[in-house]
């Protein structure tokens, strides 16, 4: 991928692995490490900026936080908190509650590599992007939770930083390590175990519905090129046309759908579909100088029409239009 940027959470991923306790093997390409099955049951609480408080990501750091933010969306089963080094750039750590067989086979469709590295102390992969950087590393809870680490478009942390950084994650969610909300902010909280969610033997198919709130959500959270990893081949069949496409969402301040509604299902086919969807949209300033100002969105509500594609299992963004 051209863009340094976040995680994607691979909802649009249909195919899922069976989940078990026998050992299978994940083959990534570029002599990527072969990746066991998971076995691991291990808590962690949704509230990520409670769990891991700014303080401690300072301390572990050595860089200062300004401030941490929640930044999860409602009906998605992911719970980011992001660490803002200045007021754009930040690093996330997100825990979510999807298939991690999905995930990695996901990652390797889009053309990353998934490798292993042995100062992180459990179960995990690091996703590389094309160019060599790291997008994101994969801690496992569970077979269908995990904690993400990932990294925000733009420079906060190189490799090495953001593997030391998920070193110390990996290492807190060992010891079991938690804060809650009021009591001292510092890493020698008294431990308390969270719950894990009830495994899941396999991952549900996303509705259409959540694909597109997700699409929409990955631009909103400031993740240009997971965004662009959702975009079926015929936009992104060269990389002009990816660094074209990141550019533009990277041009959102915010983006958030507020209703999405079937268009003209009498005109669909089995593998391409159109909904109508109501966004609620603001630009950031510098988009006016865009060849088309703003990328042709205006601050407020916008309507676009959105044309998924089905390829294989997978529903694909393949349009975004203002009309039918």
């Amino acid at each position: 991928m051209i863009l340094l940027k976040n995680k994607i959470v691979l909802l649009a991923l249909g195919a899922v692995v069976i989940v078990g306790v026998a050992a299978v093997v994940v083959l990534p390409k570029n002599g990527a490490t072969i990746l066991p099955q998971l076995t691991n049951q291990i808590g962690v609480s949704n509230d990520i900026c409670a769990q891991f408080p700014k303080e401690w990501v300072e301390s572990v750091t050595g860089k200062t936080i300004i401030k941490a933010v929640p930044s999860g969306t409602k009906g998605i089963a992911t719970y980011p908190c992001d660490y803002y080094v200045n007021e754009t750039n930040f690093i996330s750590i997100d825990v979510n509650d999807f298939n991690v067989e999905t995930q990695k086979k996901g990652r390797l469709q889009m053309g990353d590599t998934l490798k292993t590295d042995p100062r992180i102390k459990m179960e995990h992969f690091i996703v590389f992007e094309q160019d060599g950087l790291i997008n994101s590393i994969f801690l496992i809870l569970n077979p269908n939770r995990f904690v993400t680490v990932d990294r925000f478009y733009g420079k906060v942390f190189d490799n090495e930083e953001v593997v030391a950084f998920a070193a110390k994650v990996a290492d807190r969610i060992q010891k079991g390590e938690n804060h809650v909300a009021g009591s001292v902010s510092d890493s020698n909280s008294v431990p308390t175990s969270t719950p894990t969610p009830a495994v899941k033997t396999a991952a549900p198919l996303p509705q259409e519905t959540d694909v597109v709130n997700s699409f929409f959500n990955l631009i909103n959270e400031h993740k240009p090129s997971d965004a662009v990893g959702m975009l079926s081949s015929a936009l992104i069949s060269d990389d002009s046309q990816k660094q074209a496409w990141a550019v533009m969402f990277n041009g959102f301040e915010s983006v958030n759908v507020t209703k999405i509604a079937s268009s003209m299902p009498e005109d669909w086919t089995a593998n391409a579909h159109t909904y109508r969807v109501t966004l609620d949209v603001k630009m950031k300033p510098e988009s006016a100088n865009a060849a088309i100002p703003y990328f042709g969105y205006d601050n407020g509500v916008n309507t676009r029409f959105i044309t998924l594609e089905k390829v294989g299992n997978l529903w694909k963004v393949n349009g975004i239009s203002t009309g039918p």
